[in-house]
Protein backbone atom coordinates (compact mmCIF):
# COMPACT_ATOMS: atom_id res chain seq x y z
CA UNK A 1 0.00 0.00 0.00
CA UNK A 2 2.88 2.57 0.84
CA UNK A 3 4.30 1.75 -2.04
CA UNK A 4 1.24 2.38 -4.19
CA UNK A 5 0.75 6.04 -2.31
CA UNK A 6 4.05 7.14 -3.03
CA UNK A 7 4.20 6.49 -6.11
CA UNK A 8 7.34 9.59 -6.97
CA UNK A 9 9.71 8.00 -4.86
CA UNK A 10 12.26 5.85 -5.50
CA UNK A 11 12.79 2.82 -3.39
CA UNK A 12 13.90 -0.49 -3.19
CA UNK A 13 11.37 -2.52 -4.93
CA UNK A 14 11.10 -6.49 -5.46
CA UNK A 15 8.48 -6.43 -8.14
CA UNK A 16 5.19 -7.68 -6.53
CA UNK A 17 4.15 -4.15 -6.05
CA UNK A 18 3.26 -1.80 -9.32
CA UNK A 19 6.36 0.68 -9.38
CA UNK A 20 5.98 4.31 -10.53
CA UNK A 21 8.88 6.68 -12.12
CA UNK A 22 8.85 9.66 -14.24
CA UNK A 23 8.46 10.20 -17.86
CA UNK A 24 11.36 10.99 -19.60
CA UNK A 25 9.71 13.95 -21.43
CA UNK A 26 6.98 16.27 -19.68
CA UNK A 27 3.06 16.13 -21.14
CA UNK A 28 1.77 19.24 -22.68
CA UNK A 29 1.45 21.58 -19.58
CA UNK A 30 -2.82 21.54 -18.52
CA UNK A 31 -4.89 24.16 -18.30
CA UNK A 32 -6.14 25.69 -14.99
CA UNK A 33 -9.51 23.73 -15.57
CA UNK A 34 -7.40 20.76 -16.39
CA UNK A 35 -5.64 20.75 -13.41
CA UNK A 36 -8.71 21.58 -11.30
CA UNK A 37 -10.96 19.04 -12.60
CA UNK A 38 -8.30 16.46 -12.12
CA UNK A 39 -7.71 17.39 -8.37
CA UNK A 40 -11.34 18.13 -7.95
CA UNK A 41 -10.46 21.41 -6.79
CA UNK A 42 -12.09 24.97 -6.76
CA UNK A 43 -11.97 26.89 -10.08
CA UNK A 44 -10.14 29.72 -10.34
CA UNK A 45 -10.98 33.02 -12.42
CA UNK A 46 -7.37 33.78 -12.02
CA UNK A 47 -4.61 31.88 -14.50
CA UNK A 48 -2.30 29.40 -12.05
CA UNK A 49 0.89 29.69 -10.64
CA UNK A 50 1.28 26.05 -10.65
CA UNK A 51 3.68 24.70 -12.89
CA UNK A 52 2.15 21.74 -15.38
CA UNK A 53 1.46 18.57 -14.33
CA UNK A 54 3.49 15.49 -15.44
CA UNK A 55 1.62 12.19 -14.63
CA UNK A 56 3.91 9.45 -13.60
CA UNK A 57 3.90 5.86 -15.09
CA UNK A 58 3.25 2.72 -13.25
CA UNK A 59 5.56 -0.21 -13.87
CA UNK A 60 5.05 -3.71 -12.75
CA UNK A 61 7.04 -7.04 -13.36
CA UNK A 62 8.91 -4.79 -16.15
CA UNK A 63 5.90 -3.68 -17.73
CA UNK A 64 4.38 -0.17 -17.62
CA UNK A 65 1.12 0.89 -17.08
CA UNK A 66 -0.83 4.52 -17.94
CA UNK A 67 -2.78 4.20 -15.23
CA UNK A 68 -2.96 3.10 -11.21
CA UNK A 69 -5.54 0.87 -12.17
CA UNK A 70 -3.98 -1.04 -14.41
CA UNK A 71 -0.90 -1.49 -12.27
CA UNK A 72 -3.10 -2.58 -9.74
CA UNK A 73 -4.88 -4.91 -11.72
CA UNK A 74 -2.19 -6.65 -12.40
CA UNK A 75 -0.54 -6.91 -9.25
CA UNK A 76 -3.45 -8.09 -7.47
CA UNK A 77 -3.11 -12.13 -6.53
CA UNK A 78 -5.80 -14.38 -8.69
CA UNK A 79 -7.09 -15.59 -5.41
CA UNK A 80 -8.67 -11.85 -4.62
CA UNK A 81 -12.52 -11.91 -6.17
CA UNK A 82 -12.37 -9.27 -8.48
CA UNK A 83 -14.91 -7.48 -7.02
CA UNK A 84 -12.84 -6.69 -3.96
CA UNK A 85 -9.98 -5.99 -6.11
CA UNK A 86 -12.13 -3.55 -8.06
CA UNK A 87 -12.93 -1.65 -4.25
CA UNK A 88 -9.61 -1.65 -3.33
CA UNK A 89 -8.10 -0.04 -6.77
CA UNK A 90 -11.31 2.88 -6.48
CA UNK A 91 -10.36 2.86 -2.58
CA UNK A 92 -6.51 3.51 -3.43
CA UNK A 93 -7.56 6.06 -6.42
CA UNK A 94 -9.69 8.05 -4.38
CA UNK A 95 -6.85 8.45 -1.56
CA UNK A 96 -4.29 9.31 -3.79
CA UNK A 97 -6.70 11.66 -5.49
CA UNK A 98 -7.70 13.52 -2.52
CA UNK A 99 -4.23 13.64 -0.99
CA UNK A 100 -3.09 15.31 -4.19
CA UNK A 101 -5.53 17.75 -3.81
CA UNK A 102 -5.11 18.79 -0.77
CA UNK A 103 -1.42 19.37 -1.50
CA UNK A 104 -2.60 20.96 -4.80
CA UNK A 105 -4.95 23.60 -2.62
CA UNK A 106 -2.40 24.15 0.08
CA UNK A 107 0.11 25.19 -2.34
CA UNK A 108 -1.93 27.01 -4.78
CA UNK A 109 -3.77 29.46 -1.91
CA UNK A 110 -0.09 29.74 -0.72
CA UNK A 111 1.28 31.27 -4.11
CA UNK A 112 -1.89 33.26 -4.59
CA UNK A 113 -1.41 34.66 -1.13
CA UNK A 114 1.89 35.75 -2.25
CA UNK A 115 0.41 37.25 -5.13
CA UNK A 116 -1.83 39.35 -3.55
CA UNK A 117 0.89 40.28 -1.07
CA UNK A 118 3.51 41.30 -4.30
CA UNK A 119 0.80 43.17 -6.07
CA UNK A 120 -0.14 44.99 -2.47
CA UNK A 121 3.49 45.72 -2.38
CA UNK A 122 3.45 47.23 -5.71
CA UNK A 123 0.42 49.20 -5.25
CA UNK A 124 2.29 50.55 -2.08
CA UNK A 125 4.99 51.69 -3.85
CA UNK A 126 3.38 53.53 -6.60
CA UNK A 127 1.46 55.20 -3.73
CA UNK A 128 4.47 56.25 -2.16
CA UNK A 129 6.16 57.20 -5.20
CA UNK A 130 2.86 59.45 -6.29
CA UNK A 131 3.45 60.93 -2.93
CA UNK A 132 7.15 61.38 -3.63
CA UNK A 133 6.62 62.63 -7.04
CA UNK A 134 3.97 65.38 -5.34
CA UNK A 135 6.40 66.36 -2.67
CA UNK A 136 8.91 67.04 -5.40
CA UNK A 137 6.64 68.88 -7.39
CA UNK A 138 5.86 71.20 -4.70
CA UNK A 139 9.32 71.12 -3.60
CA UNK A 140 10.45 72.68 -7.25
CA UNK A 141 7.28 74.63 -7.05
CA UNK A 142 8.60 76.38 -4.30
CA UNK A 143 12.62 76.47 -5.98
CA UNK A 144 10.44 78.03 -8.93
CA UNK A 145 9.38 80.73 -6.61
CA UNK A 146 12.85 81.47 -4.94
CA UNK A 147 14.15 82.07 -7.96
CA UNK A 148 12.05 84.23 -9.28
CA UNK A 149 11.70 86.29 -5.60
CA UNK A 150 15.58 86.10 -5.85
CA UNK A 151 15.66 87.53 -9.64
CA UNK A 152 12.88 90.37 -8.60
CA UNK A 153 15.49 90.98 -5.88
CA UNK A 154 18.42 91.63 -7.91
CA UNK A 155 16.66 93.71 -10.14
CA UNK A 156 15.83 95.68 -7.16
CA UNK A 157 19.74 95.72 -6.34
CA UNK A 158 20.82 96.38 -9.94
CA UNK A 159 18.80 99.71 -9.68
CA UNK A 160 19.79 100.73 -6.68
CA UNK A 161 23.50 100.27 -7.47
CA UNK A 162 22.13 102.07 -10.62
CA UNK A 163 21.21 104.81 -7.69
CA UNK A 164 24.04 104.78 -6.02
CA UNK A 165 26.42 105.33 -8.98
CA UNK A 166 24.35 108.06 -9.88
CA UNK A 167 24.55 109.41 -6.25
CA UNK A 168 28.33 109.09 -6.65
CA UNK A 169 28.27 111.29 -9.25
CA UNK A 170 26.61 113.71 -8.32
CA UNK A 171 28.56 113.54 -4.88
CA UNK A 172 31.43 113.92 -7.43
CA UNK A 173 30.24 117.06 -8.97
CA UNK A 174 29.52 118.47 -5.56
CA UNK A 175 33.47 117.72 -4.23
CA UNK A 176 34.46 119.63 -7.16
CA UNK A 177 32.08 122.48 -6.63
CA UNK A 178 33.45 122.64 -3.10
CA UNK A 179 36.73 122.32 -4.22
CA UNK A 180 36.24 125.50 -6.26
CA UNK A 181 34.49 127.40 -3.43
CA UNK A 182 37.99 125.99 -1.17
CA UNK A 183 40.25 127.92 -3.64
CA UNK A 184 37.70 130.82 -4.02
CA UNK A 185 38.25 131.00 -0.16
CA UNK A 186 41.54 130.85 -0.36
CA UNK A 187 41.99 133.48 -3.06
CA UNK A 188 39.51 135.50 -1.07
CA UNK A 189 42.10 135.07 2.43
CA UNK A 190 45.15 135.55 0.63
CA UNK A 191 43.43 138.99 -0.52
CA UNK A 192 42.23 139.79 3.49
CA UNK A 193 45.75 138.93 4.20
CA UNK A 194 47.42 141.71 1.50
CA UNK A 195 45.09 144.47 2.57
CA UNK A 196 45.77 143.97 5.81
CA UNK A 197 42.21 143.06 7.09
CA UNK A 198 42.50 141.28 10.10
CA UNK A 199 40.44 140.47 13.05
CA UNK A 200 41.71 142.21 15.90
CA UNK A 201 41.45 141.37 19.71
CA UNK A 202 40.67 145.24 21.32
CA UNK A 203 41.55 148.79 20.57
CA UNK A 204 44.78 148.34 22.18
CA UNK A 205 45.76 144.94 20.35
CA UNK A 206 45.11 146.89 16.91
CA UNK A 207 47.75 149.93 17.82
CA UNK A 208 50.06 147.54 19.27
CA UNK A 209 50.62 145.38 15.86
CA UNK A 210 50.15 148.42 13.84
CA UNK A 211 53.25 149.62 15.32
CA UNK A 212 55.63 146.44 15.95
CA UNK A 213 56.95 145.17 12.66
CA UNK A 214 55.96 141.88 11.17
CA UNK A 215 58.20 139.03 10.61
CA UNK A 216 56.26 136.38 7.86
CA UNK A 217 56.83 132.70 9.24
CA UNK A 218 55.96 129.94 6.60
CA UNK A 219 52.40 128.57 6.55
CA UNK A 220 51.76 125.05 8.27
CA UNK A 221 51.83 121.89 5.72
CA UNK A 222 48.49 120.74 4.95
CA UNK A 223 47.08 117.53 6.39
CA UNK A 224 45.67 114.83 4.49
CA UNK A 225 45.10 112.17 7.32
CA UNK A 226 48.77 111.20 6.86
CA UNK A 227 51.10 111.78 10.08
CA UNK A 228 50.34 112.90 13.30
CA UNK A 229 47.08 115.26 14.03
CA UNK A 230 48.23 116.12 16.83
CA UNK A 231 51.92 118.03 15.58
CA UNK A 232 50.02 119.42 12.74
CA UNK A 233 47.09 120.67 15.01
CA UNK A 234 50.20 122.09 17.17
CA UNK A 235 51.65 123.96 13.73
CA UNK A 236 48.79 125.38 13.08
CA UNK A 237 48.04 126.49 16.17
CA UNK A 238 51.57 128.40 16.46
CA UNK A 239 51.03 129.89 12.91
CA UNK A 240 47.32 131.13 13.93
CA UNK A 241 48.49 132.61 16.95
CA UNK A 242 51.61 134.64 15.59
CA UNK A 243 48.40 135.98 12.39
CA UNK A 244 46.34 136.66 15.01
CA UNK A 245 43.64 134.35 14.15
CA UNK A 246 41.47 133.86 17.23
CA UNK A 247 38.00 133.55 17.27
CA UNK A 248 36.31 130.32 16.02
CA UNK A 249 35.08 130.63 12.69
CA UNK A 250 38.07 131.95 11.34
CA UNK A 251 40.15 129.88 12.66
CA UNK A 252 38.03 126.60 11.41
CA UNK A 253 37.73 128.48 8.21
CA UNK A 254 41.81 128.70 8.04
CA UNK A 255 42.41 124.67 9.22
CA UNK A 256 39.79 123.56 6.26
CA UNK A 257 42.14 125.93 3.83
CA UNK A 258 44.87 123.45 5.28
CA UNK A 259 43.24 119.97 5.09
CA UNK A 260 43.63 117.53 1.60
CA UNK A 261 42.80 114.06 0.31
CA UNK A 262 40.67 112.04 2.37
CA UNK A 263 40.96 114.42 5.49
CA UNK A 264 39.27 117.06 3.75
CA UNK A 265 36.72 114.93 2.54
CA UNK A 266 36.09 113.62 6.05
CA UNK A 267 35.47 117.39 6.83
CA UNK A 268 33.19 118.04 3.64
CA UNK A 269 30.54 118.89 5.85
CA UNK A 270 32.35 121.96 7.15
CA UNK A 271 33.15 123.12 3.84
CA UNK A 272 30.32 123.25 2.39
CA UNK A 273 28.51 125.21 5.36
CA UNK A 274 31.67 127.58 5.24
CA UNK A 275 30.66 127.82 1.60
CA UNK A 276 27.41 128.61 1.93
CA UNK A 277 28.10 131.26 5.15
CA UNK A 278 26.74 129.10 7.44
CA UNK A 279 27.75 129.08 11.06
CA UNK A 280 30.70 126.66 11.78
CA UNK A 281 30.45 126.03 15.47
CA UNK A 282 33.14 125.87 18.01
CA UNK A 283 36.92 125.27 17.08
CA UNK A 284 36.82 122.25 19.78
CA UNK A 285 34.37 120.75 18.18
CA UNK A 286 35.83 120.94 15.33
CA UNK A 287 39.14 119.57 16.66
CA UNK A 288 37.20 116.62 18.45
CA UNK A 289 35.48 115.71 15.29
CA UNK A 290 38.94 115.03 13.65
CA UNK A 291 40.37 113.18 16.73
CA UNK A 292 37.67 110.78 16.25
CA UNK A 293 39.27 109.77 13.02
CA UNK A 294 42.68 110.68 13.03
CA UNK A 295 43.85 110.62 16.72
CA UNK A 296 46.97 108.14 17.81
CA UNK A 297 45.83 105.77 19.94
CA UNK A 298 48.70 104.95 21.83
CA UNK A 299 51.20 108.18 21.03
CA UNK A 300 54.04 106.50 23.25
CA UNK A 301 54.25 103.82 20.95
CA UNK A 302 53.71 105.43 18.04
CA UNK A 303 56.96 107.73 18.68
CA UNK A 304 58.99 105.01 19.79
CA UNK A 305 58.97 103.74 16.64
CA UNK A 306 59.36 106.73 14.91
CA UNK A 307 62.45 107.54 16.94
CA UNK A 308 63.87 103.85 15.91
CA UNK A 309 63.26 104.84 12.73
CA UNK A 310 65.24 107.56 12.92
CA UNK A 311 68.13 105.93 15.37
CA UNK A 312 68.16 103.30 11.85
CA UNK A 313 69.33 105.85 9.80
CA UNK A 314 72.76 107.76 8.67
CA UNK A 315 73.41 110.92 9.34
CA UNK A 316 76.14 112.69 8.17
CA UNK A 317 76.54 114.94 11.30
CA UNK A 318 75.35 114.96 14.65
CA UNK A 319 74.02 118.01 14.39
CA UNK A 320 71.27 116.63 11.60
CA UNK A 321 70.82 113.86 13.88
CA UNK A 322 69.67 115.95 17.08
CA UNK A 323 67.49 117.64 14.73
CA UNK A 324 65.09 114.17 14.54
CA UNK A 325 66.03 113.12 17.79
CA UNK A 326 64.91 116.12 19.89
CA UNK A 327 61.50 115.86 17.80
CA UNK A 328 60.74 112.56 19.06
CA UNK A 329 62.62 111.71 22.28
CA UNK A 330 60.32 114.06 24.47
CA UNK A 331 57.72 112.11 23.06
CA UNK A 332 58.85 108.79 23.67
CA UNK A 333 58.22 108.48 27.45
CA UNK A 334 61.46 106.32 27.71
CA UNK A 335 64.07 106.99 30.39
CA UNK A 336 67.16 108.69 30.03
CA UNK A 337 69.28 105.77 30.05
CA UNK A 338 67.82 104.41 26.78
CA UNK A 339 67.45 107.93 24.96
CA UNK A 340 71.36 107.89 25.66
CA UNK A 341 71.76 104.23 24.35
CA UNK A 342 70.30 105.90 21.01
CA UNK A 343 72.55 108.62 21.23
CA UNK A 344 75.38 106.80 21.58
CA UNK A 345 75.29 104.30 18.41
CA UNK A 346 75.68 107.82 16.58
CA UNK A 347 78.74 109.73 18.22
CA UNK A 348 81.58 110.44 15.71
CA UNK A 349 85.06 108.42 16.18
CA UNK A 350 86.70 111.46 17.51
CA UNK A 351 83.70 112.30 20.00
CA UNK A 352 84.02 108.54 21.33
CA UNK A 353 87.72 109.27 21.97
CA UNK A 354 87.60 112.44 23.71
CA UNK A 355 84.73 110.81 25.81
CA UNK A 356 86.50 108.14 26.64
CA UNK A 357 90.08 110.84 27.47
CA UNK A 358 87.04 112.15 29.74
CA UNK A 359 86.42 109.18 31.33
CA UNK A 360 89.88 108.61 32.03
CA UNK A 361 90.68 111.33 33.85
CA UNK A 362 87.79 110.77 36.02
CA UNK A 363 85.08 113.25 34.30
CA UNK A 364 82.06 111.46 34.18
CA UNK A 365 79.20 111.89 31.73
CA UNK A 366 75.60 113.62 31.96
CA UNK A 367 73.15 111.09 33.17
CA UNK A 368 70.29 113.21 31.40
CA UNK A 369 69.88 112.64 27.71
CA UNK A 370 70.08 116.74 26.42
CA UNK A 371 72.81 117.28 28.95
CA UNK A 372 75.08 113.85 27.21
CA UNK A 373 73.27 115.14 23.22
CA UNK A 374 74.55 118.51 24.20
CA UNK A 375 77.82 117.23 25.11
CA UNK A 376 78.40 115.27 21.98
CA UNK A 377 77.21 117.76 19.93
CA UNK A 378 80.00 120.67 21.41
CA UNK A 379 82.57 118.06 20.57
CA UNK A 380 81.56 117.30 17.45
CA UNK A 381 81.51 121.09 17.06
CA UNK A 382 85.16 121.48 18.57
CA UNK A 383 86.34 118.66 16.12
CA UNK A 384 84.73 120.33 12.93
CA UNK A 385 85.87 123.58 13.44
CA UNK A 386 89.31 122.16 13.96
CA UNK A 387 88.97 120.41 10.89
CA UNK A 388 87.86 123.30 8.73
CA UNK A 389 90.92 125.54 10.45
CA UNK A 390 93.24 123.16 9.07
CA UNK A 391 92.05 123.29 5.82
CA UNK A 392 91.89 127.11 5.40
CA UNK A 393 95.15 128.16 7.00
CA UNK A 394 97.67 129.82 4.96
CA UNK A 395 101.19 128.88 5.31
CA UNK A 396 102.71 132.03 5.09
CA UNK A 397 105.44 133.40 7.30
CA UNK A 398 103.55 136.13 9.13
CA UNK A 399 100.63 133.52 10.35
CA UNK A 400 103.23 131.34 11.63
CA UNK A 401 104.25 133.90 14.00
CA UNK A 402 101.35 135.11 14.84
CA UNK A 403 100.31 131.55 15.63
CA UNK A 404 103.83 130.91 17.58
CA UNK A 405 103.48 133.99 19.85
CA UNK A 406 100.34 132.40 20.89
CA UNK A 407 99.77 130.23 24.25
CA UNK A 408 99.59 126.80 22.85
CA UNK A 409 96.34 125.75 25.22
CA UNK A 410 94.82 129.63 23.71
CA UNK A 411 91.42 129.09 22.02
CA UNK A 412 91.55 128.99 18.45
CA UNK A 413 89.08 132.25 18.03
CA UNK A 414 89.12 132.00 13.74
CA UNK A 415 88.06 128.31 14.25
CA UNK A 416 85.51 128.84 15.99
CA UNK A 417 84.32 132.02 13.99
CA UNK A 418 83.09 129.25 11.50
CA UNK A 419 80.45 127.79 13.45
CA UNK A 420 76.46 128.59 13.30
CA UNK A 421 74.85 130.96 15.60
CA UNK A 422 73.03 128.73 17.50
CA UNK A 423 75.80 126.46 18.02
CA UNK A 424 77.89 129.79 19.06
CA UNK A 425 74.94 130.66 21.94
CA UNK A 426 74.84 126.71 22.81
CA UNK A 427 78.49 126.72 23.44
CA UNK A 428 78.40 129.91 25.45
CA UNK A 429 75.71 128.26 27.55
CA UNK A 430 77.69 125.21 28.30
CA UNK A 431 81.03 126.94 28.28
CA UNK A 432 81.13 127.25 32.34
CA UNK A 433 79.68 123.63 33.06
CA UNK A 434 82.74 122.19 30.89
CA UNK A 435 85.26 124.46 32.28
CA UNK A 436 84.34 123.92 36.25
CA UNK A 437 84.63 120.16 35.11
CA UNK A 438 88.01 120.36 33.63
CA UNK A 439 88.92 122.41 36.85
CA UNK A 440 87.91 119.84 39.05
CA UNK A 441 89.74 117.28 37.00
CA UNK A 442 92.87 119.27 37.19
CA UNK A 443 92.37 119.72 40.62
CA UNK A 444 91.83 115.69 41.39
CA UNK A 445 94.72 114.34 39.25
CA UNK A 446 97.70 116.48 41.06
CA UNK A 447 98.49 113.55 43.21
CA UNK A 448 98.47 111.08 40.24
CA UNK A 449 101.24 111.83 38.17
CA UNK A 450 102.12 112.80 34.86
CA UNK A 451 100.28 110.63 33.15
CA UNK A 452 96.66 112.25 33.86
CA UNK A 453 98.71 115.13 33.45
CA UNK A 454 99.45 114.56 29.55
CA UNK A 455 95.95 113.07 29.59
CA UNK A 456 94.35 116.41 30.80
CA UNK A 457 96.77 118.34 27.94
CA UNK A 458 95.67 116.15 25.56
CA UNK A 459 91.86 116.75 26.44
CA UNK A 460 92.37 120.56 26.03
CA UNK A 461 94.10 120.35 22.70
CA UNK A 462 90.90 118.44 21.56
CA UNK A 463 88.25 120.72 23.25
CA UNK A 464 90.12 124.35 22.99
CA UNK A 465 89.62 125.22 26.50
CA UNK A 466 86.09 125.00 25.96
Amino acid sequence: MDDILHTNVESAHDGSTPRASQRNSPEPALGPQDSASQVRGPASSTPSLVPAYVPPIWEFDGHQFEHLEDALRQSAPGEVPDHIREWVIIAMKLTVTTEIAKVYNVLRNKMYEHKKAFESTIQNNKSEHRLKEGMLQTEIGKLKDTILTQDAHVTVLNDELTGTQVAMLDIGKEMMEIKAANVKLRHELASLKASGVTTMQGQTSSTVQSHKPRIKIAEPPHYSGKGSLEDWLQQLGIWMRWNEINDDEHKITTALLHLEGGAFTYMSEYATRAAAQQALGTWEDFVNILKVNYRILDPDKDAQQHLKDICGKTYPTMVSFAEQFRQWATKTNLGHTALIGYIAEHRSKDVRQAMVTRDSLGISDPITWPEYLDLCLQLESKFRADKAGQRGTVTTSSSSASRASKDPNAMVVDRVSTLTKEQEGWLEKKLPQVQRQIRNAEAGTSSKGNFFKRGLRHLRRQQGEI
